[in-house]
């Protein structure tokens, strides 16, 4: 008899139960085989192509075995990781970023950072955070969803200064920020108005 371990597919992490055929000659009266079929990939060996070799599978002694070795293809693991969404004020620096613990095993970690376009002079809206040149390697089919860092507006007070003016003019108002500050040298547009004519009493 030829004895034919079947082609075998596993996930990274894995190692599945071989099977075979009797791809020449018969087994016959019913008999059946002993032991099993081994591979030299362990559940940490790295996506690739591994032999399945005989081990030690019989048909017993009533039987000449020939033996075709196989093939156990590893494949990568899939995960899944997510950014986590994140806010920041106006002017701040950018927070950490950071991203949802996927399923890595065997003491795997990940390398590289997330990245975003956005910075502490960066206007008020949302920015995507991309996966950058984070990775788990090889052995994962990583699939990645972006998060979201919303950059919210600074809170500052604004104070107009005390006037005192003569009948009839009305003077230039100026103000200060009484809370809160002004960052990344922006100015006001505008100018602060009252009610008051030059004819008001």
């Amino acid at each position: 008899i030829t004895i034919n371990p079947e082609p075998q597919t596993s996930t990274y992490g894995t190692i599945p139960k071989f099977t075979h055929v009797i791809s020449s000659g018969s087994v016959v009266n019913n008999d059946l085989h002993t032991g099993d079929l081994v591979t030299d990939a362990l559940t940490t060996s790295s996506v690739g192509d591994y032999e399945i070799n005989l081990g030690n599978l019989s048909y017993g002694p009533n039987y000449q075995a020939s033996f075709v070795k196989g093939k156990l293809t590893i494949v990568p693991l899939p995960i899944d990781l997510s950014a986590d969404d994140l806010e920041m004020v106006y002017g701040e620096n950018v927070p950490s970023l950071s991203h949802s613990v996927p399923g890595l095993i065997n003491g795997d970690a990940l390398s590289g950072a997330l990245n975003t376009s956005a910075h502490s002079a960066s206007n008020v809206g949302d920015y995507e955070i991309a996966q950058g040149d984070l990775s788990a390697g090889h052995n994962y089919a990583l699939t990645f969803k972006s998060g979201k860092l919303t950059v919210k507006p600074r809170a500052i007070t604004i104070n107009p200064e005390p006037q005192t003016s003569t009948y009839g003019t009305i003077p230039k108002f100026t103000h200060i920020i009484s809370s809160g500050s002004i960052v990344n040298n922006d100015s006001h547009t505008g100018d602060l108005v009252t009610d008051a004519l030059t004819t008001s009493s």
